[in-house]
């Protein structure tokens, strides 16, 4: 009877330690997941970082109650060939006026572009006060400049004398890596958009040459802006190459209302995104003015 009795009470105890063991178990379990649960809540290191940078750049392009825009260049940057006068500046602006019109931030835009501009030009239009108080305030800048170097009225092109070209990209590099310089010392860190060079007698005799030039000033300019990370070249042979004589004024040589607006969607294209205002690029109508050759 002994031996049963204390078998029978071991048998109670180890019945006994299962249920507290279990019970333990499944109460730790439901902690776990609710830890679980709770950890997966909390936004990550980085997504916290990514916000700040955002709402960082957003508060600097907005700094003084409204976006500035400055506009530097040549006649592409004044708008030549366009019937309505805006250019793709002007095309630009009405994007970001829609974009920040939400936000109740007005655009300003100061728009120094010149007919016949060269890069020599551009460096010393530079010095005048007017130019260097609105650089240095300014939330986004945009530029061409280039085309005049080159071009010539056509004449460089119609020599096709590959040194005379490589002499005056040389020259051109100097000067732009110049003007990049002394915009950053008014203003270090503002995004400056460059034109890329189109090539306008792409449908001439002369064609496969003058394509190659053009791609290669292109590139090497792009190679020359990489030295500040702030600039960007914004590519535009590509959207002429095709269709030349359809984007082009009756000038053959400026863009038309089309040719600029298509270059104001790239320019859009490249936008840092606090800069947008929005993410909808409107399409080029098909009967905007200057939608055929004029």
């Amino acid at each position: 009877m002994n031996q049963k009795k204390w078998i029978y009470v071991l048998m109670t105890l180890c019945c006994v330690t299962v249920v507290f063991w279990l019970t333990g178990l499944v109460m730790a379990f439901q902690q776990t997941g609710s830890a679980v649960q709770v950890a997966e809540a909390p936004v990550t290191t980085t997504e916290v970082n990514a916000q700040a940078v955002a709402v960082s750049a957003n508060a600097a392009a907005i700094k003084d109650g409204q976006l500035r825009v400055v506009a530097l260049g040549d006649s592409l940057t004044k708008g030549t060939g366009d019937a309505t006068g805006g250019g793709y500046v002007g095309y630009v602006e009405k994007q970001l006026e829609a974009g920040f019109q939400k936000k109740n931030i007005p655009v300003m835009m100061n728009n120094f572009g010149i007919n016949g501009y060269v890069s020599a030009q551009l460096l010393e239009l530079l010095d005048q006060p007017k130019v260097q108080a609105e650089l240095k305030v300014a939330d986004l800048i945009l530029m061409s400049i280039g085309g005049n170097d080159l071009f010539k009225g056509g004449k460089t092109l119609a020599n096709q004398n590959q040194q005379e070209v490589d002499q005056i990209q040389q020259d051109f590099q100097k000067q732009l890596l110049a003007i990049v310089q002394k915009i950053r010392k008014m203003n270090p860190e503002s995004p400056l958009l460059m034109i890329g060079l189109y090539n306008p007698f792409g449908q001439s005799k002369e064609e496969d040459w003058t394509n190659q030039v053009v791609r290669h000033w292109n590139m090497v300019t792009a190679d020359t802006l990489s030295v500040d990370k702030h600039t960007v070249l914004v590519p535009t042979y590509d959207l002429f190459q095709l269709e030349t004589k359809l984007y082009l004024h009756s000038d053959q040589f400026h863009p038309n209302a089309v040719g600029y607006m298509r270059m104001a969607q790239r320019v859009m294209e490249a936008m840092p995104t606090h800069l947008e205002g929005t993410s909808i690029v409107p399409s080029v109508p098909n009967n905007a003015p200057g939608g055929q050759k004029e």
